[in-house]
């Protein structure tokens, strides 16, 4: 029993890694291989080298095998019309519910599409002489990640493998996962894109393989929500609000890129004017004072039985210290209102009406400050 068909990979805890047969002899273990540190994850595609398999009859029987058995697993069970009793389902009626190409289908079309390709690039070719087929990618609990491959005969090749390091100090990986082509990894608060054939750290928001609508979807969605967490009970002063500002113009510069100046010639940054045009959703301040606004509302509509209505509506004991006052979370729901056109102080009773404060936060929300 050889590598070369579909395998298993088990990770452990004392930074071993268990290649088992994918298609048969489950228990036996192929391969092994000691790693510096602990294996938190491992990311694998079932047909990874396919392109140089050399299928016998015996084999594709084996693999037919393993496909039905997966996909009894997803179905499920059928009752009999007849006996009335639950029965697995035939191989017929299986290729009737996938309705897509069976995995030796796939596989005898990628070893196609991989022998034109090959027989195109002509002999000054690495590939045309010796194919190196897909990867396999471990996370260890050093930050650090282990990538496999195989080797000419098709095998993997587990005494040779490459380690990329993610950063320094480090921390554990706790994520990876494999999102067209690519594998992302979370690391601190971080998520990096590593590319498995080049083995380099991709940059995402500046990567030209990326559409700028998929990389303003990736901060709305990915990187907003991260930096607005429990933004509702914030304090904002001037400073705080420049700093957010200028994080956002930092990332929307990556998104949007460079702009060639129309007069020298020369590429320059974007303006904040322009990334804004640009962008044109609600800016990061907007959000904030939109969310507070919101919360604000909701607490002061949940009466008096509740901690988190006492909490705003009542007063600390004891003596302030000696200085100019910090600024509350209260002086901020006024300037907000006051922003939106409300200028009474009795905003309580206000919050009372719901279909009236939901106007002023979506206003708040749309208001465009130079």
């Amino acid at each position: 029993m050889s590598s070369v068909l579909p395998t298993m990979w088990l990770g452990s805890q004392n930074g071993h890694i268990y290649v088992h047969s994918g298609v048969a002899q489950w228990r036996r273990c192929l391969h092994s291989v000691r790693l510096k540190d602990s294996v938190l994850s491992i990311v694998v595609n079932l047909l990874y080298g396919c392109e140089t398999w050399t299928l016998t009859l015996r084999e594709e029987h084996r693999l037919r095998v393993f496909e039905n058995k997966v996909l009894r697993k997803i179905f499920g069970a059928k009752r009999d019309e007849v006996t009335g009793k639950w029965r697995k389902l035939h191989n017929a009626e299986l290729y009737t519910l996938y309705s897509s190409p069976d995995i030796i289908r796939n596989i005898k079309s990628r070893c196609l599409r991989w022998a034109g390709h090959v027989a195109r690039m002509g002999e000054s070719r690495n590939a045309f002489r010796v194919h190196i087929s897909g990867r396999v990618l471990a996370a260890l609990a050093d930050g650090s990640v282990a990538i496999f491959r195989r080797g000419s005969d098709g095998q993997w090749d587990l005494g040779s493998y490459h380690l990329v390091d993610l950063g320094r100090p480090h921390h554990s990986i706790r994520c990876m996962v494999a999102v067209h082509g690519r594998v992302w990894c979370g690391y601190r608060n971080k998520i990096h894109v590593l590319h498995p054939r080049s083995l380099q750290v991709e940059k995402l928001l500046s990567s030209s393989l990326l559409s700028k609508n998929l990389k303003v979807r990736i901060y709305k969605t990915v990187i907003l929500p991260v930096v607005l967490c429990g933004c509702e009970t914030w304090t904002l002063t001037l400073r705080k609000e420049q700093r957010l500002r200028v994080f956002e113009n930092k990332v929307l510069r990556k998104i949007f890129g460079a702009k060639r100046d129309e007069v020298t010639g020369e590429w320059r940054k974007l303006h904040n004017t322009e990334l804004h045009a640009l962008y044109s959703s609600p800016d990061v301040i907007r959000n904030i004072k939109s969310r507070c606004l919101r919360w604000t509302g909701h607490v002061a509509r949940m009466g008096e039985s509740r901690n988190a209505y006492r909490v705003l509506v009542g007063r600390p004991e004891g003596k302030r210290p000696l200085g100019s006052p910090r600024r509350r979370w209260e002086d901020n729901i006024k300037v907000d209102l006051r922003e939106v056109g409300y200028d009474d102080r009795d905003w309580i009773n206000l919050a009372q009406d719901r279909d009236q404060w939901w106007a002023y936060v979506r206003a708040a929300m749309n208001l465009r400050v130079p």
